[in-house]
């Protein structure tokens, strides 16, 4: 299963789609989105992949850097065009798929005059932008969440722990709730040193 689709230029935006699906999986199962280098294993067929991935979901995000190299764009073999083909012609054909275009660091979406034919569907779309600031980001990735991946189709946003990071740890009346872990074996002195009011 795939809701959502992270159509990115490994050269241009490999950071920051990194970064973009960080943030995803807080609020979505892995197994509802598509980011190559999350997804797809050694010896995987990766052209056969990304077309089916693309079949699959419902909201495609192709994320355009400040230097993403439009010239390569008009070469028929490449990944990047081809996902941006196929999501456009979903959208054109039963608009079953929503593409957003995502701009970063100030990117502007490209002239339609600067886009081979079949690309240019994406120059009419509505774009949501991302700027160089880290509150911006986090404000930016909010209103992406609530207003425009709340669609039919894709499950509702739920909050979820980040991988690898603990739960909050909280003593509850000398004892532990259940995200408590004490990997070292210090909550007998801890409930001691409050006991004794904190020393």
């Amino acid at each position: 299963m795939t809701d959502i689709f992270i159509s990115y230029r490994r050269s241009d935006t490999a950071g920051h789609a990194g970064r973009l699906w960080d943030n995803l999986q807080q609020w979505f199962a892995r197994e509802q989105i598509f980011y190559d280098q999350g997804r797809l294993d050694t010896g995987d067929d990766f052209p056969d992949e990304i077309r089916h991935a693309i079949d699959r979901a419902s909201v495609v995000l192709v994320v355009i850097g400040p230097h993403w190299p439009l010239e390569r764009l008009h070469d028929e073999k490449d990944f990047v065009r081809r996902e941006i083909i196929q999501a456009l012609d979903r959208l054109r054909d039963d608009h079953d798929v929503k593409v957003i275009p995502v701009l970063l660091g100030g990117a502007p979406i490209p002239l339609q005059a600067q886009l081979p034919a079949p690309l240019q569907g994406l120059c009419v779309l509505d774009v949501h932008e991302f700027h160089g600031k880290d509150e911006d980001f986090h404000n930016q990735f909010r209103h992406l969440l609530h207003q425009r991946l709340t669609l039919p189709g894709v499950l509702e946003p739920r909050y979820r722990a980040p991988s690898g990071r603990l739960m909050p740890r909280r003593i509850l009346g000398h004892s532990r709730n259940e995200h408590f872990t004490d990997p070292y074996g210090k909550l007998p002195a801890l409930v001691q040193a409050l006991q004794n009011g904190g020393s």
